[in-house]
């Protein structure tokens, strides 16, 4: 159903068209009113009125031009003639010249803004900037705990000693006062007789011997030249504070002394975590090879005696490191014969 200007169905006005294009004798489209008053319907198919009739009809047009109204019957237009042929339909003619072209209309308005591309890449950095100027400090953080002291480093080498001022002048003896007169020697009386010598006794047995070394009783035994130092023979300590030398020194290590002997177990006692250095001993004032000891107890505790920072300086037993290493030594060969058994085979 398509509608033309001034109205249609349901709407009143003048010169309204109402057309239909969609009716056949299967699909009729008019229903029990068509159209409003002063309005025009055009159908283009045949409309069946069998059976019925049209009722309040004002005029009836047809399309030879002719119409039927009401008011005075017109008779009807005869059909129309049939058309002759089309006559022939000539040459076209040549296009003709192409106008001047017109004026370029203003532009239109700019479109939206299209989506934004992927972003490209990224430039080489340009030139650092010249500093700016140093903000003013910051307050000052709440101070953190004192961390723990570090290791105390060696003492520097004692520098040269300066110049000796020059010496004082000596100021003038004083005089020497006058001698006194001596007086005149006595007389020596005469020597009396010496009377004869008396026999000499037999030697008695000679006695232990005490002496005492810088505050230390020390025992000299003169029938075996042995000396002991301490309270006993066998276990008060001696320190020497410098170099100490002896043709050969010893320990005990008699089996008498000793109790609950096990074999040397490597997983419990090694040189593992041993830090061997070099150091300036400050006492002895030279270069020297060795071990810290507060180091050495955190895995070998049985061979240093002291705490460290303790009043008296810790002490390691070196002599104690002698039976470890052979334990290493002897496991460290029978490695080496295993892995040679091995390559000859």
């Amino acid at each position: 159903m398509a509608f033309r200007k001034y109205g249609g169905i349901n709407f009143s006005g003048t010169s309204n068209i109402v057309r239909n294009n969609y009716s056949n004798s299967n699909n009729l489209s008019i229903s029990t009113q068509s159209g409003q008053q002063n309005s025009k319907e055009v159908f283009q198919s045949h409309i069946d009125m069998a059976g019925n009739s049209l009722l309040n009809i004002g005029c009836i047009y047809f399309k030879s031009g002719g119409s039927l109204c009401v008011s005075g019957l017109q008779g009807m237009t005869g059909p129309e003639g049939i058309t002759g042929p089309q006559g022939l339909v000539g040459n076209q003619g040549s296009n003709g010249n192409t106008g001047p072209d017109g004026n370029t209309g203003p532009d239109g308005n700019t479109g939206p803004d299209g989506n934004t591309g992927p972003d490209g890449k990224t430039g080489p950095d340009g030139k650092t900037g010249p500093d700016g100027k140093t903000g003013p400090d910051g307050k000052t953080g709440p101070d953190g705990k004192t961390g723990p002291d570090g290791k105390t480093g060696p003492d520097g080498k004692t520098g040269p000693d300066g110049n000796t001022g020059p010496d004082g002048k000596t100021g003038p003896d004083g005089k020497t006062g006058p001698d006194g007169n001596t007086g005149p020697d006595g007389k020596t009386g005469p020597d009396g007789k010496t009377g004869p010598d008396g026999k000499t006794g037999p030697d008695g047995a000679a006695g232990t011997q005490y002496f005492a070394l810088n505050g230390t009783t020390v025992y000299n035994n003169p029938l075996t030249n042995y000396i002991a130092i301490g309270a006993t023979l066998a276990s008060a300590p001696l320190e020497v504070t410098g170099i100490a030398k002896a043709t050969n020194f010893q320990t005990t290590s008699d089996y008498r002394i000793k109790e609950n002997i096990e074999p040397l177990d490597l997983k419990l006692f090694n040189t593992n975590k041993l830090n061997p250095i070099t150091y300036y001993n400050k006492v002895l004032e030279k270069e020297d090879i060795g071990f810290i000891a507060h180091e050495v107890q955190d895995s070998l505790p049985l061979l240093v005696s002291g705490e460290k920072n303790g009043l008296i300086n810790q002490t390691i037993n070196y002599t104690g490191l002698i039976p470890i290493l052979v334990k290493e030594i002897q496991d460290l060969k029978q490695r080496v014969t295993y892995l040679e058994t091995k390559l000859e085979k």
